[in-house]
């Protein structure tokens, strides 16, 4: 927190007014957007109560404030010997190998934060959706209380992108995103929807997955950029890694995400993915209880991460429910002309004339039959 709203010494006072809109905005939305079952509610919940008294008074004063809240530790790497800070732990704690090797911890984190916002984007939408429909309302009431109140996806990536501009610390990092950004780079400005009414769940929920879809694209851009700039500076070798290598998922991971290695992706797969790997299956926020399935290509478990409500037909679903209509009209017009060819020829009736029960009679019987009364 003191790394991104209080980097200097120099900003000690309190925050300007552009800043102060900016940090509450983003809270408003972390709060909405991060499981509730996450260790990360209970202090965005005390800072947006303490807002105005301590966060943007100062580093002092928000510093009090965290004291009640001790960060945890990083994430931790089974198998190693115990730390010195956490000894009952069978763990080292330690950040991934490409935030260690190329010194981005802390915006490793942050990215992590930022993807996790944007399942819970889906998920908290998909979640008003259900208690709309549940109430019996067509649209949402004017002057709703803001936890009755969807995120438009384009207002999402808004709030991201001042953030990014007041808070991010990293000057060249901030002009890479904002130019990219304020250009409309990977069709933000059309793909992005400004409203969250829709005709139908299905439609709604292919409209709020461009978010996630789309900070994906941005943060493999910024990956691919990264790996380019390196080898120009003579960090890395050119053969150390290519361009596949630095997108994520890895192809080994999720080989339904990808149609051609690293280029093209399936986007329902890829959210599907990002949900699995971002959303914790069991948390209390999400309330739909329709299903993904996600098979890891490595083993035969099987994982779940909620996306859809009662009343909403997935994708999988909705094929499947076309398919089973389509063969039960294709069925009905067999049987309908075979009734009809049956009924022409009036073979149950000679076979009622002579003690033959039709019903029992197979194709080739009633062949033999025919021909045997006539």
């Amino acid at each position: 927190m003191h790394t991104a709203i209080y980097p200097t010494s120099e900003e000690a006072g309190p925050l300007d007014a552009v800043k102060q809109q900016v940090l509450q905005d983003f809270l408003r939305v972390l709060h909405r957007t991060v499981p509730w079952s996450a260790s990360l509610q209970p202090v965005v919940r005390a800072l947006l109560r303490e807002f105005k008294t301590q966060v943007v008074q100062g580093p002092e004063q928000l510093t009090a404030l965290m004291a009640h809240y001790p960060p945890p530790p990083p994430r931790s790497t089974p198998g190693l010997r115990p730390s010195q800070n956490h000894p009952q732990d069978a763990t080292t704690h330690v950040w991934s190998v490409a935030s260690t090797q190329h010194g981005s911890g802390y915006t490793a984190g942050l990215w992590q934060l930022f993807h996790i916002m944007s399942v819970g984007l889906v998920v908290w939408n998909s979640n008003q959706d259900t208690r709309r429909v549940a109430s019996g309302e067509n649209k949402t009431p004017p002057g709703s209380p803001p936890e009755h109140v969807r995120i438009p996806p384009a207002e999402m990536a808004d709030v991201l992108r001042n953030y990014i501009e007041q808070f991010f610390p990293c000057e060249v990092c901030q002009l890479h995103f904002l130019t990219d950004y304020d250009a409309c780079a990977l069709d933000r400005c059309t793909r992005l929807d400004t409203q969250t009414e829709h005709d139908t769940e299905i439609t709604a929920l292919e409209r709020y997955i461009q978010y996630p879809l789309w900070l994906f694209e941005t943060h493999n851009n910024i990956n691919i950029r990264l790996r380019k700039e390196r080898i120009d500076l003579e960090l890395e070798p050119e053969d150390l890694m290519t361009e596949t290598d630095v997108v994520w998922p890895p192809v080994a991971s999720c080989t339904k995400c990808w149609l051609s290695e690293g280029t093209r992706w399936d986007e329902m797969e890829i959210y599907k993915y990002l949900q699995y790997i971002y959303w914790p299956n069991a948390d209390s926020s999400n309330k739909v209880s329709r299903q993904f399935e996600y098979r890891s290509s490595n083993s035969n478990e099987v994982s779940t991460s909620n996306v859809l409500d009662d009343i909403t037909v997935d994708d999988f679903n909705t094929f499947h429910t076309r398919l089973a209509i389509f063969c039960t009209v294709c069925l009905a017009l067999v049987f309908g002309y075979r009734k009809h060819r049956y009924n022409a020829k009036g073979i149950h009736k000679k076979n009622d004339e002579n003690g033959v029960c039709p019903v029992t009679l197979s194709h080739k019987h009633n062949r033999l039959a025919t021909k045997r009364i006539a």
